[in-house]
């Protein structure tokens, strides 16, 4: 079949459509969910079923009314295509099985068929294969998530962190479409399949817009309606869309002149990042900053010259942030499953996450290296932390939820360890068994130290008050520069200030006095021309 490579996209849709008819002429059916259950699964193993058989690429020619090389479309399977996409694909499903805990909290078929929709936005993003396929499923992604957040919440401030969010995507994508224009200049198509080295750190850029890394910003930090759902897989799917672009990257991507600011600006970022998860309340609020850090080590590898590194870093951002942003009914018989997604985020020898140290520990060892060993302790010790956290008890929920709850959780930590198994073949960590060694023994000696000393700090407040009052003071100040705050307020103070003379201009123009005006203004423009002309040779 011709097209058959696009079909979990339109499963996704024609599902995530006929949840809304059925919500509207079957209120309170059964079948919305089977329904949504079932195609997830299918998409699910229609993409195992890819890996083995991959379909051939989907190409749409002059389908815009200018040139051939500009209005081509290409949607092709490659290694990090596959590998997000079947990350996504886990994470519909799991969402949707485990959205039977959430009855209670919002989950009902609208949410399930946004879900289905923004998954398959996200799936168009990881199977682009050409720069204006990437641009217009980018677009499709962020309009569908801009219209989702204004009409789910009603706070100011909320709205403005979307429109920021917006802003900063858009950004990535006018480089993106800079980039293309640049690649045409020369005469030649530009493809994100094997991208031209020259312009391949315009692409990082603009990835790293995407990821919130390069500069970093960290919009939605306020809690949202739907915390677990849909909102995880907002989050997730703007993040794939932009990680698949780094795992195609070719090694030598930044010039020696940038690589040490692009190496340090990524480090500082992961490590902000890395930092706010783990002192973070619960993983719901922290959700931004698993993001950024994770996010920050996979720009990292891909500097440090591991592409495939990234890939590493990029999946255990889904899938085991996903498995413990989901895990919101807890008892001690599921605790294997975050277990799981530890496990795969330590990078150990044979886990999903031991091909990352590529990016992170390159020979000779230098210092950069024992900060992106810091940044991953950090990480994993917030993990530990945050899933051990007191939840919903699983005994108060109804049978059948007892058994399809825990099946999605498990979908979700089988992907991480599916996709590292199919994803690539390249070393498991062997080679640097030890840093990830490290990394472990760091982390859970930290949690458990943690987990010792509280009760005594809990008894002597006295002794520690001055750890808080020494402390809120730098991590405010700390917080606020690194999050960039004082740069958002001066380019808030720049638009209020041009609207403001857009108002003055346009009162002045409406006067009785506005013809006049625009003719001094004509005037003044005629004279500039003439004078430009007059010193032209």
């Amino acid at each position: 079949m011709q097209y058959l490579l696009l079909l979990p996209v339109v499963l996704l849709f024609v599902a995530a459509g006929a949840i809304l008819v059925l919500r509207r002429f079957r209120p309170g059916s059964v079948y919305a969910w089977l329904l949504a259950v079932v195609v997830c699964l299918a998409v699910w193993g229609l993409l195992i079923y890819f890996r083995f058989h991959a379909p051939a690429a989907v190409i749409f020619i002059n389908w815009l009314p200018v040139t051939q090389a500009v209005g081509t479309v290409i949607f092709q399977l490659d290694t990090p295509a596959w590998v997000y996409t079947m990350s996504l694909a886990g994470l519909a499903a799991a969402v949707i099985l485990t959205a039977s805990a959430r009855l209670h909290q919002n989950s009902n078929p609208s949410t399930w068929a946004a879900n289905l929709a923004i998954t398959a936005a996200g799936m168009l993003a990881t199977l682009a294969g050409t720069p204006l396929a990437l641009v217009l499923a980018w677009t499709l992604i962020d309009a569908i998530e801009l219209v989702f957040i204004l009409g789910a919440v009603s706070e100011k401030e909320t709205s403005s962190e979307a429109v920021l969010a917006f802003s900063f995507r858009i950004t990535g994508t006018l480089v993106l479409m800079g980039t293309m224009v640049l690649s045409r200049a020369t005469g030649q198509e530009l493809l994100l399949i094997d991208p031209r080295p020259d312009l391949s750190i315009f692409l990082l850029i603009a990835a790293s817009l995407r990821l919130g890394v390069l500069p970093l910003h960290l919009p939605y930090i306020r809690d949202l309606p739907f915390r677990r759902g849909v909102s995880t897989t907002l989050r997730i799917v703007s993040a794939a869309s932009g990680l698949v672009v780094l795992g195609r990257l070719p090694v030598t991507v930044v010039s020696q002149v940038w690589y040490p600011w692009m190496l340090l600006f990524a480090a500082l970022a992961a490590f902000y990042g890395a930092v706010m998860w783990l002192t973070s309340p619960n993983e719901i609020r922290g959700r931004p900053y698993w993001m950024i850090a994770l996010g920050g080590l996979a720009v990292v590898s891909v500097v440090r010259g591991y592409p495939t590194a990234s890939l590493a870093w990029g999946s255990l951002l889904i899938l085991s942030g996903s498995l413990l942003f989901l895990y919101s009914v807890r008892e001690l018989r599921l605790i294997f499953l975050p277990v799981l997604g530890a496990l795969a985020l330590s990078g150990l020898p044979f886990t999903p996450g031991g091909v990352g140290w590529e990016g992170l520990v390159v020979f000779p060892i230098n210092y950069p290296d024992f900060i992106f060993w810091g940044v991953h302790a950090l990480l994993l010790a917030g993990f530990i932390r945050h899933m051990f956290r007191p939840e919903e008890p699983l005994s108060i929920l109804e049978p059948w939820i007892k058994v399809v709850y825990p099946l999605g959780l498990g979908l979700l930590a089988g992907t991480a360890w599916l996709v590292a198994v199919l994803g690539w073949t390249d070393s498991r960590g062997l080679d640097r068994w030890w840093a990830s060694l490290a990394t472990v023994l760091a982390a859970v000696g930290g949690w458990y130290a943690y987990r010792r000393l509280r009760p005594w700090w809990a008894a002597h407040p006295e002794r520690t008050a001055w750890v808080t009052v020494v402390g809120r003071p730098v991590l405010r100040v700390s917080n606020a520069l690194l999050r960039l705050d004082w740069l958002y307020l001066l380019v808030g103070f720049a638009y209020r200030l041009a609207q403001a003379l857009i108002r003055a201009v346009t009162v002045i123009l409406e006067g009785e006095g506005g013809v006049l005006w625009v003719l001094v203004l004509l005037a003044l423009l005629i004279s500039l021309l003439q004078s430009s002309l007059a010193g032209a040779p």
